[in-house]
């Protein structure tokens, strides 16, 4: 299997999200190992989330703000949160998220619920 045949297997698949969870294990343990092919694919994968990050840090908001990383791939937080703090202003902050996202909608409804 090459690398263009991972896009088909993970959104074809039954669970895209489990798929990459996966996959992103196989893919750290081989980065923390030196792998040149894991170490372009972590690259390239910073490389792209900075261009989206600063993408909407300089079309859509002030360049000062606080940037939320949720998923899987951000679990490491000494990889790609790392690589990232060098490819984003130094005026904006990375956070990566404890919990999963629907958690703030759960807490919003209890809110509601208790008035």
């Amino acid at each position: 299997m090459m690398w263009y045949d991972l896009v088909p297997a993970v959104y074809e698949s039954s669970s895209p999200r489990g798929k990459i969870a996966s996959l992103s294990r196989v893919v750290f343990e081989a980065y923390d190992e030196q792998d040149p092919h894991a170490i372009e694919i972590v690259e390239q994968a910073a490389d792209d989330l900075a261009l989206s990050i600063n993408t909407m840090l300089n079309e859509h908001f002030q360049q000062h703000q606080t940037v939320i990383l949720a998923g899987c791939l951000f679990k490491r937080e000494d990889v790609l949160p790392e690589l990232l703090k060098s490819r984003i202003p130094s005026s904006s902050q990375l956070k990566v998220l404890k919990r999963e996202p629907v958690m703030g909608a759960v807490d919003a409804g209890l809110k509601q619920l208790d008035g």
